[in-house]
């Protein structure tokens, strides 16, 4: 469980996994933040694919981010 923001470290979701939303907005409804943006996952330097799909997270904190896929 995260409980600062740690600049230019990577930031993970609650299943330990790497944060995939590039390019984001955030947006707050309803004691939710949600974070939706690019899926780069998948995305490799000289690769044909520049983004996978969009992800989104959601969070109550703004630390701690669940994938919502």
């Amino acid at each position: 469980m995260n409980h600062s923001i740690r600049p230019g470290q990577e930031w993970l979701d609650t299943e330990g996994k790497p944060i995939q939303a590039h390019g984001f907005s955030v947006f707050y409804k309803d004691g939710l933040y949600y974070w939706y943006g690019e899926n780069k996952e998948h995305t490799k330097k000289g690769g044909k694919i520049w983004h996978w799909g969009v992800r989104c997270y959601t969070s109550a904190d703004l630390y701690n981010w669940e994938d919502r896929g």
